[in-house]
C-alpha cells in the first residue's frame, strides 16, 4: 500500500511540474483583444540647439531636463499590432539669453509642452517582457514661461552700451508632430507590468516666441524693437520615461 502511495506522490509530483511551465506561460503571452492602461512619469529634454536673435546675443538651452507625465491606452488587435492614444505633458529644458561677446547669461526661464498622438505599435514578448516599438502622429503646443529678462550690450570699439530688453509672447497655435517610441515591459503579475519608455516628439510647428526691445543705457533712445518669434523654430523633445502598465481587457478564448 505504501509503495502504491508513493507512487502515485511521485505521478502527481510529475504531473504538476510538466503542466505548470505551460499554464505560467499561458498567462503571459500575447493575445488578441487586450486592451491596456499605461500611466508615467519622466524627463523631458529640449533640443532647440542655439540660436542668434541679433548682434551678439544668442537663445540657448540648458541641459537639465524637467519633469513629464503621461497616460495612455492601447489596443492590440492581434497578438503583434496594435493601436494607442497617448497625452503627454511637462516641462522641457529651460532656456536662456547669452551675451556671446562677454559671456553674460540672463535667468533661466523654463519650457512646457502638450502632446497627444496616435500610434502604431508593434508587439513582440519574450516570456514576461514584451518589447513595443511604435510611431505616432500628434498634436500639441510648446510655451516659453512669461517674464522679463534684461541683458547689456557693449558695441565693439564704441563707448556705446545697449539695454536689450526680452519678453514672452503666446501666439503659438500649436500643430502637428511625429514620435518615434521604444517600449520594454517587464510581467511581474499578467494584469500588471513595469515599464521603460523612451520617446521623442519631434513638433513640426512654431513655438511662442521671445520678443526683444533694445536701448541705449544712457541715454534712452531706442535702438531696435523687434516683435519677431524669436522661437519660432522646431523644439525636439527626448522624454525617457517609467510607468506601469494595466491590463483592462484580455480575450482567453
Amino acid at each position: 500500500m505504501k509503495r502504491i502511495s508513493a507512487l502515485l506522490l511521485c505521478m502527481g509530483m510529475g504531473c504538476a511540474l510538466s503542466v505548470t511551465p505551460v499554464s505560467a506561460q499561458s498567462v503571459y503571452e500575447p493575445l488578441r483583444h487586450q486592451v491596456f492602461l499605461d500611466a508615467a512619469f519622466g524627463m523631458g529634454y529640449a533640443f532647440a540647439g542655439s540660436r542668434n536673435v541679433t548682434s551678439g546675443i544668442s537663445l540657448r538651452s540648458m541641459h537639465e531636463p524637467g519633469v513629464t507625465s503621461s497616460v495612455g491606452i492601447k489596443y492590440f488587435w492581434s497578438k503583434s499590432w496594435g493601436i494607442g492614444t497617448r497625452i503627454d505633458f511637462g516641462e522641457g529644458s529651460d532656456n536662456y539669453f547669452r551675451n556671446d561677446w562677454t559671456g553674460k547669461e540672463t535667468d533661466s526661464f523654463g519650457s512646457a509642452f502638450f502632446n497627444l498622438n496616435m500610434r502604431l505599435i508593434y508587439r513582440k514578448d519574450f516570456g514576461r517582457f514584451s518589447f513595443q516599438p511604435s510611431l505616432g502622429i500628434g498634436v500639441g503646443t510648446f510655451q516659453f514661461d512669461d517674464g522679463f529678462l534684461e541683458l547689456y550690450r557693449k558695441q565693439p570699439g564704441t563707448n556705446t552700451t545697449d539695454r536689450i530688453s526680452f519678453y514672452g509672447t503666446y501666439d503659438d497655435d500649436g500643430g502637428f508632430s511625429i514620435n518615434p517610441s521604444v517600449y520594454l515591459s517587464w510581467k511581474f503579475w499578467h494584469r500588471i507590468h513595469l515599464f521603460a519608455e523612451c520617446t521623442y516628439i519631434m513638433n513640426l510647428y512654431r513655438t511662442n516666441g521671445m520678443n526683444y526691445h533694445a536701448v541705449d543705457a544712457y541715454t534712452g533712445i531706442e535702438k531696435g524693437h523687434r516683435s519677431h518669434d524669436i522661437g519660432n523654430r522646431s523644439y525636439h523633445l527626448l522624454v525617457p520615461k517609467f510607468g506601469l502598465t494595466f491590463m483592462l481587457r484580455s480575450n482567453r478564448k
